[in-house]
């Protein structure tokens, strides 16, 4: 998780983002400044990249609650064939729209809730992968689960939630692996077959 400085004049200001593997290493990308987002620190990044990486090739991921799309587009970066990003706060979506237009690459942005998303009948089992990142202070178990449904039999789910909570068990899911840095838990979850 990055920590976030204050500056002289009270704002948040997070560390510089990076992309850190990839077509698009080193490219420097923008993060909101505030503190509804948090952006993952660049080593829990790494760790999560380099235990994703078998799934990530040819994949087509969805960066849910996408904040700054750095999720999303280290997955790009790293060969996935496509990402969905979604992201509801327009402020933070024009800051993503701004990161994919660094990397020149065409991807498709929702500017709605990932309640709403999860609601599409026509998206069900198209993903691969899903990133999802909720915001901490309104974790919603629920809705997270409900994110099973678009994703294909055995997609993996990547889960970013408060490390307090402990070890997630989520309703139609098989926990692969789950790591702690600082306040944060990432669950490695595989969707169970029926």
């Amino acid at each position: 998780m990055t920590r976030f400085l204050r500056d002289g004049r009270g704002s948040s200001a997070a560390t510089d983002l990076r992309v850190i593997a990839g077509k698009y290493k080193g490219t420097k990308l923008t993060s909101p400044h505030n503190s509804a987002t948090h952006p993952m620190g660049a080593r829990e990044k790494n760790a999560l990249f380099n235990i994703l990486q078998p799934w990530i090739a040819d994949a087509r991921v969805l960066d849910a609650y996408a904040g700054s799309g750095a999720l999303g587009i280290e997955a790009l970066s790293r060969g996935a064939t496509s990402v969905v990003f979604v992201e509801q706060q327009p402020a933070v979506v024009r800051i993503l729209c701004e990161n994919l237009s660094r990397i020149g690459a065409a991807a498709e942005v929702l500017a709605e809730a990932v309640a709403a998303v999860t609601e599409r009948t026509d998206w069900q089992g198209k993903f691969n992968l899903i990133i999802a990142d909720p915001p901490y202070d309104n974790f919603q178990q629920s809705e997270v689960e409900a994110l099973g449904e678009l994703l294909m039999p055995g997609g993996i789910l990547v889960l970013s939630y408060p490390g307090s909570l402990g070890e997630l068990e989520l309703a139609g899911f098989q926990l692969l692996t789950a790591r702690y840095y600082a306040a944060a838990g990432i669950g490695i979850y595989q969707k169970t077959m029926l």
